[in-house]
């Protein structure tokens, strides 16, 4: 669960963000007097509209209720973006979209260099353990559901690169 020293420099990021897109009279007026909720409010609010939560390496995720998690097939591309997301944010049905994209055209890789092109596929420039784990849980995901397969030769790519 998200703390609540966490929400509160997440809404100070949002304040940062806001402050810089209004006028100072607006941002005085609407925006500096709101304090953050604690995070339990926000969770009673998505149980109250049935939203269905997975937990993901010890983070929870909220999937509307019309949303089936298994069948997502998007994902985000973070660059030009200024305030990307932690790795710890991504999904993992996201994190196997990705991957997918990676091998699409019948491409298959070694581990190393698909966590690699996958991390170029999302946006990133550069990687590091958080990142890599993450694409790492993506691939596992991908692997369990059949959308990636590991070949004779120990790469990994869609399951139609096989032999």
């Amino acid at each position: 669960m998200i703390e609540h020293n966490q929400a509160v420099a997440l809404w100070n990021r949002c304040l940062s963000f806001i402050k810089d897109n209004v006028n100072a009279t607006a941002f005085k007026t609407w925006f500096e007097p709101i304090v953050p909720l604690k995070y339990e409010a926000t969770e009673k609010a998505l149980k109250k509209v049935n939203a269905k939560v997975n937990k993901q390496n010890g983070i929870k995720f909220y999937w509307s209720n019309n949303q089936n998690s298994d069948a997502y097939d998007l994902y985000r591309n973070d660059s030009g973006n200024s305030d990307r997301r932690s790795p710890d944010e991504i999904t993992q049905q996201e994190l196997k979209n990705a991957v997918c994209l990676t091998v699409t055209n019948g491409a298959s890789f070694d581990k190393d260099a698909l966590i690699k092109e996958t991390i170029r596929t999302m946006g990133y420039a550069r990687s590091g353990k958080t990142l890599v784990d993450a694409v790492e849980r993506g691939i596992k995901y991908g692997l369990k559901t059949g959308e990636l397969v590991k070949n004779a030769d120990k790469t990994i790519g869609a399951p139609h690169t096989q032999e």
